[in-house]
Formats: structure tokens, sequence, C-alpha cells
């Protein structure tokens, strides 16, 4: 206790270690009242917070489903073709038989400017679902014809397709590489995605053509940040906690079936399981923790949701807005959360989501009155401070009792 107290001080310059205390009995009340749902004189505690921790998990898992699957496609493909000299209108030409080069070099010096990743995953994305949003986008904008799409993705042999040949080539190498399951010719993204967050198998073992290409890490945070603040996958987020959590569980990823069973809708993914694994903590006769989420003891589960809701729902126990925000307002997204959920799971759709210091001119009410404040020019102890208010010093306030 005493180590992290330090740790703590440190980290928000605290006067004193008795400061910090304080502050740590603090959150520590926050955990148990709020987070764990433990009732106070009666009243439940807040049940957004349930809804909370299984809304994040669910979005990160549903964003890491529609990225990781195209991103180490189009990856593979592009390295393929870069190592073997195979340049945009070399691709077109022997993936669409009747395109000329004239035509193929306009195309890569307009729509295929950027011969990169993001323009190969679009050709995947086309190619993997027939008349998709990005099939019908390259049609709508006359950069091919349903025809050319259907002989650019044609896997049946190099000789038809290149580009199709190497993309169907590449799926059956992931689909083997990563042991997928799907009885299609590649992996499917829940598939994939599942794997990845319970276990990072995905980002900690690359295939052989992605070896110098990407780094081997525990997330895709490391790959995206722009996209993946923060990581967010099971394995990382227990091994960057590991002096914490290995006094509870082994260092490493979940079972497969265990995994299927806890991110589902039977399982974590619902707002109301998610708050009982919290109050099982709390109030034994609640359940059987066991049985329910298959862990010997709750607290490498109930860590991780913890951090799911702070780090990836409220984005890390402080925030840096700028002066414009404080000033003028911005919407907070727990805030935001909490007044768009439904009152029977917690939400309060009277809650004002704005968070600002203070009120300025915008508000009607404020126009009815007129302050006078003090800069701090001359004696900045003094800054801020009301020294008129409708032209008087002083406010009469009658109390009746």
């Amino acid at each position: 206790g005493d180590v992290y107290k330090r740790q703590l001080k440190e980290r928000f310059q605290f006067d004193s270690i008795y400061h910090t205390h304080v502050f740590w009995e603090y959150l520590k009340y926050l955990v148990d009242y709020f987070v764990v749902k433990t009732e106070v004189n009666d009243n439940p505690g807040i049940a957004i917070l349930g809804v909370f921790a299984s809304r994040n998990l669910y979005g990160s898992f549903l964003k890491l489903q529609d990225y990781l699957l195209p991103f180490i496609t189009s990856k593979m493909v592009l390295t393929y073709l870069n190592e073997h000299n195979i340049d945009c209108v070399t691709t077109l030409q022997n993936s669409i038989g009747s395109m000329t080069t004239q035509r193929a070099q306009k195309l890569c010096s307009e729509q295929f400017a950027d011969w990169n990743e993001k323009t190969i995953e679009k050709l995947v994305r086309t190619c993997w679902m027939d008349y998709g949003p990005q099939w019908n986008d390259l049609v709508k904008n006359n950069i091919f014809t349903n025809l050319e799409i259907l002989n650019l993705c044609d896997g049946k042999s190099q000789e038809r397709s290149l580009l199709g040949y190497i993309l169907k080539k590449t799926d059956q190498q992931i689909k083997e590489f990563y042991n997928c399951s799907s009885y299609k010719t590649r992996c499917n993204t829940y598939e994939l995605g599942l794997k990845q967050l319970t276990n990072s198998t995905v980002t900690s073992n690359l295939p052989e053509l992605l070896k110098n290409v990407l780094p081997e890490t525990l997330s895709v945070s490391d790959w995206n940040p722009k996209d993946f603040s923060k990581p967010f996958e099971y394995l990382a987020f227990i091994t960057k906690f590991r002096t914490i959590i290995e006094e509870f569980v082994e260092i490493k990823g979940l079972d497969e079936d265990v995994a299927k069973k806890l991110m589902s809708f039977d399982g974590l993914f619902s707002a109301l399981m998610a708050a009982k694994a919290f109050n099982i903590v709390r109030k034994p006769s609640m359940g059987n923790f066991t049985e329910l989420f298959f862990f010997e003891r709750p607290e490498p589960l109930i860590y991780y949701l913890r951090y799911i809701m702070l780090e990836i729902g409220l984005g890390g126990f402080t925030k840096t807005k700028t002066a414009k925000e404080h000033l003028w307002g911005y919407e907070d997204d727990f805030m935001k959360s909490i007044k768009e959920t439904n009152p029977l799971d917690g939400g309060d759709p009277s809650l004002n989501s704005v968070i600002q210091l203070a009120q300025n001119k915008t508000y009607e009410d404020s126009l009815s009155n007129n302050f006078e404040i003090s800069s701090g020019k001359d004696d900045l102890s003094q800054f801020r401070k009301v020294l008129f208010y409708n032209g008087d010093t002083e406010i009469l306030s009658l109390i009746h009792i």
C-alpha cells in the first residue's frame, strides 16, 4: 500500500503522504460505493457503471473486429507486392484483362496515387463483400465496372487475376497461421478479434511476411494509437499490471472456451452481468463467481473491468483540456453516456453533460445581471473576486425558517 501511495504522491504532486492517504481513502470510497454498487443507507449505487463497463468493452471489441483482419491482410498483400517490385500499374494490368496501359497509368496517378495499405485495404474489402459499400463506391465513381471488379477479385489463378490470386493465398495463410475454424477460405473478423482481445494472439505472433514490417506487441494500440489510444486487450492489461495481478492468477491469456463465454451477451457484453460481477465480490450470496465468470479468484476480472471503465471509457483518471474548453464548456463522454442511457439501466436524461468552470455571459440568466470582477492585476489574491453585483457591493439574504 505505501509503495502505491508514494507513486500517487509523485504522480499528482501532493504536499505530503498524509494528503495522499486522504486521496487514497477517497478513491476506495468511490470504488466501494459507486463502482461495485454497494448499497448505502438502503439506496442502490449507480447502475450506469455496469452499463459503462460492458458498453466500452463491447465497443472496443467491435472496433477491433473491423480493424484487425483487413489491416493485416492488406499489409501482407502490399508487402508481397513490394518485395516482388509489383507496382500499381502492373497490378491492375495483370488483374483486369481489359485494362490498357494508358488507363492503368491514369488510375494509378489519380484514384490510386497513394499505393499504400489503405488503398489495398479498400480493394481487399471490395473483394470480400460482393456489391458492398466499397464495391458500390468504386462503381459509382466510375473507377471500375462490376465486371472489372469481378475480374479483379477472381482468385482462381495468377493468370486470371494477380491481385485476386495474391489475396486468396494471403487469406489462406492467415487462416492456417492463426488456426481459424471458419468454414470459409479465410478467418472471420469475430474469431480473430476474439483471439486478440483475450490473448493478444495476432499482435504478439506475426506471420513471417510481417516480421520486419510490424512490431510484435500485446496490443493493437501500438500499431494504431489514433483509433486505439490505450491497450484494452486482457493479456496486455494483466501483463502491464502483473505486480498486482500475478498473486491471483497466472499471467497468460484466457482459455478459448472461456473467452467465447465471457465475451458474449451472456457474459461481460451484458450490462447486467458486468454489474453482477462487481456485486458478487461485495455480496457473495448473490451468486458463485467462479461458476458465472470462470475465474477462481475475482480480482483479475474485476481489475480488468475497472481498467476498461477508467482508462478506455473515461480516457484516464485525469484529462487535459484547452482553456477554451474549460471556459466555454465541453461535452464529457462519461456524462453523455449517462444522459443517453435508459433510466431503467441507471441513466439520467436530465443530466447536463457539458462541463465548464463557470457560466459565462452566453447564458440568458447571466445577461440580466451585471458583474464587476477583479482581474487580479494589482493583487493576484483578488483574482475573480466579485467587486460589484448590479451596482451593489453587498447582498442581503433573508432566510425564512
